[in-house]
């Protein structure tokens, strides 16, 4: 009995299958198969050294500039007085 229902099933698949339209079967594999575009790194890598060129570059200035406060003297405590 199983071997009838194999022989129908088999039967039934391959008018199925031909039915369908081997041209649009194929078009359709092969749009799904599309290969994808591969993007370049070059944009990033190059933003990326920019940010880390600009970071350094102020991180230089705030350590090499001199403090703005030289020379004055803040008052501390209580009724303290500082220079002016």
């Amino acid at each position: 009995m199983a071997a009838v229902n194999g022989a129908k099933t088999a039967r039934l698949m391959t008018n199925l299958d031909s039915t369908l339209d081997a041209g649009a079967i194929a078009r359709a594999r092969g749009l799904l198969k599309a290969p994808l575009e591969r993007e370049s790194l070059a944009r990033p890598v190059l933003a990326a050294m920019l940010a880390i060129a600009a970071a350094f570059g102020l991180a230089a200035a705030i350590i090499l500039s001199p403090p703005v406060l030289t020379g004055v003297r803040v008052p501390v405590g209580i009724g303290a007085t500082g220079q002016r």
